[in-house]
């Protein structure tokens, strides 16, 4: 970018944590990007992009060898594996387990591998995760070769959203350890990409709806109009008409209407079809 470019999409700059010595100084350099500046460059050079941000997902990474099935035993390296994964600041928030005790009570390795939604829901809400990512390493020898079975399960509350299932040889000589390791890094980098993909904004695909809300008073008709306008999917908001218990609001959007209920169900709205109109319904981690 030439400097004239770049000026224009910085919101703004701070110095914080200034450190100063007789022969040094030390200091962070905060740069905050103006997002609706950000859209547009983006936009007028052609590039397609994401910003949706996923609720946090807590990783229940399980290790099966022989007839052992491990989740929170010390010599579970897939847990290793995922644990020593360097931090990411993409648009998916994982999550992986300590292993303590609390960790050891809420859910055993056989309560994980069939998904026990109640088990599930207790380790997810005490780490403030909306949804688990159940991934299972099998290790097999076969014919003198170490293969690798990836099975990964999408969790939420209302069930299994999907399972993906790989194989991977290890014929590179490596240690297990660096092997799960290199498997754990691909992994993450597949989910946090087919985010983007799911998510990505598409300006040439506009659309309209017009959607039902139930209130329980004007703060409930702000918050929804709040959440709506601030969503990167959203173009315009416009209130149809509000009675006392209800309102019907008419949206103007980019994209699929499943990439709209994905990105707003981030932000605790359901969105889904009527009879008539769509119905949008504020919920937590509790409905």
């Amino acid at each position: 970018l030439l400097d004239k470019e770049l000026v224009q999409l910085v919101a703004g700059v701070e110095v914080v944590e200034e450190k100063t010595s007789p022969v040094r100084y030390l200091a962070k350099f905060v740069v905050r990007f103006n997002p609706s500046a950000v859209r547009v460059y983006l936009r007028n050079a052609g590039i397609r992009f994401a910003e949706t941000k996923s609720k946090a997902m807590i990783v229940l990474p399980l290790l099966r060898v022989q007839a052992t099935l491990q989740l929170w035993d010390s010599g579970n390296l897939w847990l290793k594996a995922w644990r020593k994964l360097p931090n990411s600041d993409g648009l998916i928030n994982l999550i992986v387990p300590k292993g303590e005790t609390q960790d050891i009570a809420d859910i055993s390795p056989e309560q994980a591998v069939i998904g026990n939604d109640e088990r599930i829901k207790s380790i997810s809400q005490r780490y403030g995760a909306a949804r688990a990512l159940l991934t299972v390493a099998t290790i097999k020898d076969l014919q003198g070769k170490q293969i690798i079975e990836l099975a990964t399960s999408w969790l939420s509350p209302r069930g299994s959203d999907r399972t993906s299932i790989k194989s991977l040889n290890n014929t590179k000589g490596q240690s297990l350890q660096r092997a799960l390791s290199t498997a754990a890094n691909h992994l993450r980098d597949e989910i946090e990409e087919d985010w983007k993909k799911d998510n990505l904004l598409r300006f040439e695909d506009s659309r309209e709806l017009i959607a039902q809300t139930g209130l329980r008073g004007l703060s409930d008709l702000v918050l929804v109009k709040n959440k709506l306008e601030t969503n990167s999917f959203v173009q315009k908001v416009e209130i149809v008409r509000v009675s006392l218990n209800s309102a019907l609001i008419r949206v103007q959007y980019i994209g699929h209407p499943d990439q709209l209920s994905l990105s707003l169900s981030q932000r605790d709205i359901v969105l889904t079809r009527g009879s008539v109109y769509w119905k949008l319904k504020i919920f937590s981690q509790n409905d």
